[in-house]
């Protein structure tokens, strides 16, 4: 079951990271590596992620060779499916990956793009915020305009009625006036 497939792959991530930060790397990645075979193939975006992760493993490490190994196949991976997000994340790596081997100008290029992302991301968010708070403002307007248009009809009604009672009272009273002039007739 896919379900239980991710989260087996969760549980191995948690417990790699547990390892990570007790120092044992080797269990650490041999962990990632396990949880990768739990994300299904088309869960592109997840396996980024654990990409990342055993970069970012290898790089604590200073083992620069496979922490730029992992982070290119995750890049590469971003790129395929047009993930802007995980894009961010590897452009990030790859900064810190070259700034470690002392590749001051790769590794400005790389942060350069990663902020660069990382700013249209924002842009994004913000429009969408935005699009999401006219939404419910235009929402709000049209729930006030409905209560506003059932107002008027409760006060057409409450017209009608005391129009009706007006009507009933005037019927009454001529018909009261109609009953005297008889008697006095009579």
């Amino acid at each position: 079951d896919g379900e239980d497939d991710q989260e087996e792959a969760t549980l191995y991530i948690n417990m790699a990271i547990c390892y990570h930060n007790l120092g044992e790397i080797e269990n650490s990645i041999r962990y990632l590596q396990i949880a990768q075979t739990f994300i299904p193939n088309d869960a592109y975006e997840r396996q980024c992620q654990v990409q990342q992760l055993i970069s970012s493993v290898y790089l604590n490490q200073g083992d620069f060779y496979n922490a730029q190994l992992y982070n290119d196949l995750g890049m590469n991976q971003a790129k395929a499916i047009n993930s802007a997000i995980e894009l961010s994340e590897s452009y990030r790596q790859a900064g810190k990956i070259h700034e470690a081997l002392y590749e001051f100008e790769d590794a400005l290029e790389y942060y350069t793009l990663h902020l660069r992302l990382e700013d249209s991301l924002q842009t994004v968010e913000k429009l969408r915020q935005q699009e999401l708070l006219q939404q419910q403002l235009e929402l709000e307007r049209a729930e006030k305009e409905i209560r506003i248009y059932q107002i008027n009809e409760e006060l057409k009604d409450a017209q009608l009625r005391q129009s009706e009672e007006e009507r009933k009272r005037l019927e009454l009273q001529r018909d009261q006036l109609a009953f005297e002039a008889r008697e006095r007739a009579d």
